[in-house]
């Protein structure tokens, strides 16, 4: 019987959980049982992430009424992700949070949107940003991967996240890092311990 706790696949912007289909079924070949992706609507950086980590709160209530979980977030998905560990969910529930490609810091690229408020959001010294830095996430391990060429989340740097377990892939991209092997290899590796 597989005793491996479900794992919840939060996207970045502009994507569905469709985006994260590599990582899932890395997961289920590997002999996870239960690996979920949320669809985050809108996916456009316009709602607020405090309003996008509510929506997983629910997805998570709905999918894992109960025991642990882990959670994996790529890019705004980590954020969000974090924004839920530090905000909504309750002590013991998270095992497991790997951010891959995460904006922990908040990227350069957020200062272009004049509108978008979850954009806003990953602005470095945002509101949301310095609260999330100041809160504790509630999970048991932490993991941030991160590459050097990431050219979204700029400056591309460790995550600064106390504790954290910082890996570094030498993915080419941004987007490359939710499908290089390495990275995927790692993940099943961590989640597993």
């Amino acid at each position: 019987m597989n005793k491996r706790p479900p794992v919840f696949l939060v996207h970045g912007i502009w994507d569905s959980g469709d985006s994260m289909a590599a990582v899932r079924q890395s997961l289920l070949s590997a002999g996870w049982d239960k690996v979920h992706a949320i669809d985050l609507i809108p996916n456009d950086g316009r709602a607020a992430l405090e309003e996008l980590a509510s929506q997983l709160d629910a997805f998570v209530k709905d999918r894992a009424p109960d025991g642990p979980i882990d959670i994996v977030g790529f890019s705004m998905g980590g954020l969000v992700s974090r924004t839920w560990l530090t905000l909504l969910c309750p002590p013991g529930r998270c095992r497991r949070f790997i951010a891959i490609s995460a904006p922990h810091r908040g990227t350069l690229w957020a200062r272009f949107s004049l509108r978008k408020q979850g954009v806003k959001d990953m602005r470095p010294q945002s509101r949301l940003i310095r609260n999330l830095t100041e809160g504790k996430i509630q999970a048991d391990q932490v993991y941030c991967y991160r590459t050097p060429y990431d050219l979204m989340i700029m400056p591309s740097r460790p995550s600064g996240i106390p504790g954290a377990i910082e890996r570094s892939f030498f993915a080419p991209s941004h987007r490359r890092m939710i499908s290089q092997t390495s990275v995927l290899r790692s993940l099943i590796e961590d989640l597993h311990t």
